[in-house]
């Protein structure tokens, strides 16, 4: 507000701003849809003696310039075109719900397609600040205090992130006494960045951490979030997670694994075998082999071809005689 006060007692308005009024008669007063800051800084500078700030330079649109119009070129000084002058992620989202969700049982003014075909987005980003602004809503409700609307554009981007989170987001709509844990946290200051958000799903699946988020400890969720992405990121959480990777991707394609899938798997296995120290990876194959022989079903004991047992006995008679001779055991 001061820089731009400064500018206009500086080098003047520049920028009309955008009026209407819904019929010809004078006598009525105009509503500005885009300027309010200009008009109430050059009204300050007329009134503290400025004779260049009496009037207001504006396109006056006409009476009949619909609410669907007038919503339509908001969207496209904010948000789309050149020379944007941006609004903020809250605005935005405060527009969006305004707009496309009907208030005090009217109609919504524009629906979630054309509002994205006006702002030059797609039907899934304003979708998604739509729902961004409903818990918002929720969340000034749960802050209860005349500042409340401040203190949500400030967490507002946590407060998205949080809505969005995937296997977390959902869950809140319905769930009162979770969603105010929450918003105690945010309140609290236990995120520290927006970012720290996108771990909800596991924060809350770790009783051990979700407690420690309750206790309000300051940027706790940051901390958690560092170690949870330095984790996913060892061999260790790799190793841990491909199991769940590798249902996921055998549910949309059944048929899509084989022998060759199969024997790269195996060389996988062999190769962290050959990292652990003191483990011998023949030992562990030969341990599973004969685990796998003793619990073989009778389909599976049929499905071998005469020429796989034979394989298997000269190689077994092979290894037995050279057992034999360097170890000088005797078989019980």
């Amino acid at each position: 507000y001061s820089g731009l006060k400064q500018s206009l007692r500086d080098v003047g308005q520049l920028e009309p701003i955008y009026a209407w009024r819904k019929d010809k008669d004078h006598t009525k007063k105009y509503l500005v849809l885009e300027g309010n800051s200009r008009v109430t800084i050059l009204r300050e500078l007329a009134l503290g003696g400025d004779e260049s700030a009496k009037y207001v330079r504006a396109k006056v649109l006409p009476p009949e310039f619909s609410e669907s119009q007038r919503a339509i070129l908001l969207a496209m000084i904010h948000v789309r075109g050149s020379g944007v002058r941006g609004w903020g992620r809250y605005i935005q989202a405060k527009f969006i719900y305004e707009h496309v969700v009907g208030q005090n049982g009217r109609k919504p003014i524009l629906s979630e397609s054309d509002m994205a075909r006006w702002m030059g987005r797609s039907a899934s980003w304003v979708n998604r600040h739509k729902h961004a602004y409903t818990f918002a809503l929720q969340f000034i409700d749960h802050v209860g205090s005349d500042d409340a609307e401040k203190k949500t554009v400030q967490y507002f981007s946590t407060l998205e992130e949080i809505s969005k989170s995937t296997g977390f987001g959902p869950s809140l709509k319905d769930n009162e006494p979770l969603r105010s844990e929450v918003f105690d946290m945010v309140v609290n200051d236990v995120f520290k960045e927006y970012r720290d958000a996108r771990f909800m799903r596991q924060f809350h699946d770790n009783p051990e951490i979700w407690n420690d988020l309750k206790n309000h400890k300051k940027h706790a969720a940051n901390r958690h979030a560092a170690e949870l992405k330095a984790g996913g990121s060892s061999v260790s959480a790799r190793i841990g997670g491909l199991e769940n990777k590798i249902q996921r991707a055998l549910a949309g394609d059944p048929d899509a694994v084989g022998e060759d899938e199969l024997k790269e798997l195996q060389k996988c296995i062999l190769l962290v075998n050959a990292h652990v120290s003191n483990l011998n990876p023949f030992r562990v194959q030969f341990s599973e082999f004969g685990n796998a022989l003793a619990d073989a079903s009778l389909s599976s004991v049929k499905s071998i071809s005469t020429d796989e047992v034979n394989r298997l006995q000269e190689g077994l008679e092979d290894f037995l005689a050279r057992w034999k001779k360097h170890t000088g055991a005797v078989m019980q």
